[in-house]
């Protein structure tokens, strides 16, 4: 299994179009933002609509085989959702870490990344 680490997201995912910071959490409202790969440099692109939650689920099936996930899992803050994906670049294994926020005039709940765990070597 690989070596993995979490790091704050505001290190891999840089502000702007409706996605903010507070307090180094990045809040995400409406649109679609880009994860930094720390090894390819690479720009993976990922949308908020499957963070929402759905009445099926409360985070969203993993794309990971069940020992990666497990190792994932391991380093995952209890009580928090999360999503996983890979790298657009290098294919290497990503997590985001969010929780859910406010809502805004009755829509869906703000989306509040607070960690990425991906590999360390």
């Amino acid at each position: 299994m690989p070596e993995l680490r979490s790091v704050p997201a505001y290190e891999r995912i840089p502000p702007g179009g409706l996605g903010l910071f507070r307090s180094r959490v990045l809040v995400i409202v409406l649109t679609h933002k880009y994860l930094t790969c720390a090894h390819c440099g690479a720009r993976t692109r990922f949308s908020r609509a499957p963070l929402v939650p759905d009445v099926n689920w409360r985070t969203a099936p993993s794309v990971f085989d069940a020992a990666l996930q497990a190792a994932f899992d391991a380093q995952t803050p209890a009580g928090t959702c999360t999503f996983d994906l890979r790298c657009r670049g290098c294919a290497r294994p990503l997590r985001l870490v969010y929780e859910y926020g406010e809502r805004h005039q009755g829509g869906p709940p703000h989306v509040n990344v607070t960690r990425v765990i991906e590999c360390a070597e």
